[in-house]
């Protein structure tokens, strides 16, 4: 219960730091008409994101008419807080095996497989073998 406050919280605080976003890069309020205005809204679209506190399901992320506003709550294409990613990356560099990994990504994102976690290790030997 106490997870699901939590979570219902951090949806709520990244709505309104998005809607505040927004209305900076547009320059004017919901509704508001003002001449020097840099854009115009264009509703929202849902995504889930895997954080910290928890997964976060149907977060309203706001869009512009142009397509040219990006939030910085969060990394564009990201489901899950860099945090995750690090710690998944520490795991491999100091020689967890890809299953271990493999069923510690499903705890924390709540899915994992190896179409998910090989491309990442490959990535990462590459990243080695060029350094």
């Amino acid at each position: 219960m106490r997870s699901e406050s939590v979570e219902k919280a951090t949806l709520l605080v990244m709505e309104a730091i998005m809607g505040e976003e927004l209305t900076q890069f547009v320059g004017a309020n919901w509704g508001e008409i003002i001449p020097d205005r840099k854009g115009y809204r264009n509703g929202f679209y849902t995504r889930d994101l895997r954080t910290t506190t928890g997964q976060i399901e149907d977060l309203k992320v706001p869009r512009a008419r142009e397509g040219e506003f990006h939030t910085q709550v969060f990394d564009r294409y990201s489901r899950y807080e860099p945090q995750i990613e690090e710690g998944l990356t520490e795991m491999f560099v100091s020689g967890t095996s890809t299953h271990k990994v493999e069923k510690v990504a499903q705890t924390l994102m709540g899915y994992a497989g190896r179409w998910c976690i090989s491309p990442f290790f490959m990535g990462i030997k590459r990243i080695q073998r060029s350094s």
